[in-house]
């Protein structure tokens, strides 16, 4: 009696909780102090579900200590399709790297990995 897409939200927010929890543990096992908040580049990341924003957390670091599903570690909410990076020094000293970003039709493109979901959006509202 549950529609196929509750069944569908739930094995992927759980398979997300589970994969985002194996992370936290490496990070833990590994003596990783830091890490970086990876909202996904599309249209379809959210603005804002229950005071929490995935877009506004993108390129924020935050400490392992302090990491709170739901607050500054993934998943933030049903569906959630952020991640996080292992941050292993000076992030000012990082090599640059690109990351993927979507446009309004779905086609996948490249931007640097220094660029917020803020910027992202920004400039896209521009072109």
């Amino acid at each position: 009696g549950v529609a196929m897409s509750s069944c569908r939200r739930l094995v992927y927010t759980e398979c997300a909780y589970a994969q985002e929890q194996a992370t936290l543990t490496r990070y833990r096992d590994a003596d990783i102090k830091r890490y970086e908040f990876i909202a996904t580049l599309d249209n379809k990341t959210c603005a804002g579900v229950d005071g929490h924003s995935c877009g506004n957390l993108d390129g924020q670091i935050f400490d392992v200590d302090a990491a709170q599903i739901g607050v500054n570690y993934p998943p933030m909410h049903p569906n959630c399709r952020c991640t996080t990076a292992a941050i292993f020094g000076d992030e000012d000293e990082e090599e640059e790297y690109i990351r993927a970003a979507r446009d309004e039709n779905g086609k996948v493109y490249y931007v640097s990995s220094k660029t917020t979901y803020a910027q992202w959006r920004q400039n896209k509202r521009k072109s």
